[in-house]
């Protein structure tokens, strides 16, 4: 995607995101480096917050859509219209051009399955004689 400089950075929430990871960050800290926690440590986690934010607000400006990012009617409309496809391509009254296009979405469909060999022929197997 482009840059969109109309696209909203939801700053709040990026804010909010980080906050979590700098208290997690500084606990882990207190609980495994005692005695290297310092002036140092706070320094690093700011500038890090700070290296963060700018680029989690570029990548939103390209499109970048996380699900901690997300409201709650975007994740909600997400859901419908997820369900909707799904209840239309599991009934049986889907026009053709949908069901070939679900098809052709799944991974399995789109390649044809291998022949069998000897290892994974269902025919008769018959075991290997041992040498005396």
């Amino acid at each position: 995607m482009a840059w969109d400089p109309n696209r909203p950075v939801p700053w709040k929430k990026l804010m909010r995101l980080f906050g979590i990871y700098f208290v997690g960050a500084i606990i882990i800290s207190f609980i495994f480096f005692r005695d290297q926690v310092g002036g140092g440590l706070l320094y690093g986690l700011v500038l890090g917050g700070i290296l963060y934010a700018t680029l989690a607000a570029a990548m939103v400006k390209f499109g970048w859509d996380p699900p901690a990012l997300r409201t709650k009617e975007s994740v909600a409309y997400g859901a419908e219209r997820a369900a909707a496809s799904s209840a239309t391509t599991s009934s049986g009254k889907t026009s053709s051009a949908t069901t070939s296009s679900a098809r052709a979405s799944t991974p399995a469909a789109s390649r044809p399955k291998p022949p069998p060999t000897s290892r994974t022929s269902t025919g008769h197997n018959t075991p290997r004689k041992k040498r005396k």
